[in-house]
């Protein structure tokens, strides 16, 4: 068994760590928009910290799918360059297996002319797939260059969001802790 097999791929990793943040941020969203009235409660005057966790949160969702979607041009890119390197290989297979069987006699061609035309025509291909591939490679590069800023965007926000959930969770609960805890008026009133 190769070590190849073994080591798992780092891209597959990220991706999973990425929509795990994704199910995560939208399932916070979801269940706190929806259980919005039992979570408030008497913590009113502190919305706008859940308002700013419910925004935080829904850029990260965002920002998960924009970077889906900002990663899928350049991997198109590339994976058309790949196809068309394959095509290219395939060509000068082909060319071999007749040169070889045009130099053996077991070749149909009688023509002198046919097999070096061929191979101007498969080093012509070639040059022209160079630039080609140079020229995807600088648009996929280019196309790339905001995935990272999308990746920081949606790890911060989820933390922030997070971050905000929890701090409003907390303060609600210690200001219904807070009524839950206060003496019952008639014990308070101080007879004359």
């Amino acid at each position: 068994m190769s070590n190849e097999s073994q080591t798992p791929d780092p891209t597959l990793e990220f991706d999973k760590i990425f929509e795990r943040i994704f199910t995560l941020s939208t399932g916070a969203l979801a269940l706190s928009i929806t259980f919005r009235g039992a979570i408030i409660g008497d913590a009113k005057c502190y919305l706008w910290l859940l308002s700013l966790s419910w925004i935080a949160l829904g850029i990260s969702s965002l920002s998960f799918i924009m970077f889906q979607a900002l990663r899928a041009g350049p991997n198109a890119i590339l994976y058309k360059s790949r196809l068309e390197t394959e095509d290219l290989k395939n060509m000068a297979r082909e060319y071999r297996e007749l040169r070889d069987n045009y130099d053996s006699g077991k070749s149909d061609i009688t023509d002198k002319t046919v097999l070096p035309k061929l191979r101007d025509d498969l080093l012509a291909e070639y040059e022209q797939l160079k630039i080609q591939k140079l020229a995807d490679f600088q648009k996929a590069q280019k196309m790339a260059k905001s995935i990272p800023t999308t990746v920081y965007m949606m790890f911060i926000s989820f933390f922030i969001g997070v971050l905000l959930l929890l701090i409003f969770g907390i303060i609600s609960n210690t200001t219904e802790a807070h009524k839950s805890v206060k003496p019952p008026e008639n014990v308070l009133k101080i007879t004359k």
